[in-house]
């Protein structure tokens, strides 16, 4: 599978990083968060690196249940996930057969990174956007509930346009400290 990390029984210390960003090479958040993560604790997997052939859920689902927790990260795309975010579940999650994500979703941990070039002001209740950021992730994060995760609270980033190369590198090391 192209953009994967390979993840094997042996290596259950892994922790599944998950990038729904359809265009890294447009992003100046997700591109650099990844490029700064440890990979002795993340194996990776850039869901862009598939191109448009389906995601094929047996393979998906084989990799998620090899890693100990599963780490999502993407920028919040019109109010929600990006579509290849959501392509990605409706594919790997509901069309499998062989494998039943209930199994193995059963009390893994799953986490979400989420930048917004919003400010935080913008996302407040009198804000422009009306909303706090992680009302638009409810649905999101309930996906996984449904199958059995433990669901920790999302990591926001809002402004993130806004930050440089070495604050963002330094978000993704932490991310790697904070996981382990």
């Amino acid at each position: 599978m192209a953009g994967v990390s390979k993840i094997s029984l042996g290596d259950a210390r892994k922790v599944l990083l998950i990038c729904g960003h359809p265009d890294l090479s447009s992003s100046s958040f997700s591109r650099h968060v990844l490029g700064s993560v440890d990979r002795q604790v993340f194996a990776v997997r850039v869901l862009a690196d598939h191109g448009v052939r389906r995601f094929v859920p047996d393979e998906e689902l084989s990799l998620i249940a090899n890693a100990r927790q599963v780490v999502f990260l993407f920028p919040v795309h019109w109010y929600g996930v990006p579509s290849l975010l959501k392509r990605w579940t409706e594919e790997a999650l509901c069309k499998t057969t062989a494998v039943d994500p209930h199994k193995i979703f059963r009390d893994k941990c799953v986490r979400s990174i989420v930048s917004a070039g919003g400010l935080e002001e913008d996302y407040a209740p009198d804000g422009k956007n009306c909303q706090g950021l992680s009302h638009y992730l409810s649905g999101f994060e309930m996906t996984f509930r449904y199958f059995g995760a433990h669901v920790d609270p999302a990591r926001l980033f809002y402004g993130t346009y806004r930050l440089s190369r070495g604050a963002i590198s330094q978000i993704g090391r932490s991310l790697s400290q904070d996981i382990r």
